[in-house]
């Protein structure tokens, strides 16, 4: 169904410079980015983007946004980050995608984050839980459109979204062990 939505869309890969961005066969990329919500929410969205990525040669880039109240400073927080970091990283493994970006980002709102790392053109996908109220995600979903982004909520299936979001977190223990000793 992502698919068909995504295919109607008019597409384009520029990059911020307005250069096109394209592969080994001379044709741009599409640029996929799909906004850490939740572990299950990013899994579904990795999921899409993974068949994004085979039928329509995209881009995926995980792009996590940490927002920091005012009374923080932002110089102490990369423990924050780093954990952001190894956790799409683990998520990417679980989806089993190659060549992803991840990019995290502190920032005061997460919309105005959002808008200024999003690339034009760009297809935004949001992973959220199946429930009868996905507020935060479809807000976020809203925002994104009323500024001009292609944004599409993901719902993730509740009956693998657990089990797999159990692995992610195994994993990143098990990396933790790695490296603790």
């Amino acid at each position: 169904m992502i698919l068909e939505r995504v295919r109607g869309l008019t597409l384009g890969g520029e990059t911020h410079d307005g250069e096109p961005e394209a592969d080994g066969s001379g044709s741009p990329k599409i640029p996929v980015t799909v906004v850490f919500t939740s572990i299950e929410g990013t899994l579904a969205a990795l999921n899409a983007a993974a068949r994004l990525s085979k039928d329509l040669a995209a881009q995926v880039v995980v792009l996590a946004t940490e927002v920091v109240s005012l009374r923080y400073l932002y110089q102490g927080l990369s423990d924050s980050m780093n954990f952001y970091q190894r956790l799409c990283e683990a998520m990417v493994k679980e989806a089993q995608l190659q060549d992803v970006a991840i990019e995290v980002h502190l920032c005061r709102r997460q919309v105005d984050c959002l808008e200024a790392r999003l690339r034009p053109r760009s297809i935004v996908l949001i992973g959220a839980r199946k429930c009868w109220w996905p507020w935060r995600e479809r807000q976020l979903e809203r925002a994104l459109r009323g500024r001009g982004f292609e944004a599409l909520l993901v719902y993730s299936r509740s009956d693998q979204s657990r089990t797999r979001s159990g692995v992610v977190v195994q994993r990143m223990l098990e990396e933790a062990r790695q490296i603790s000793g």
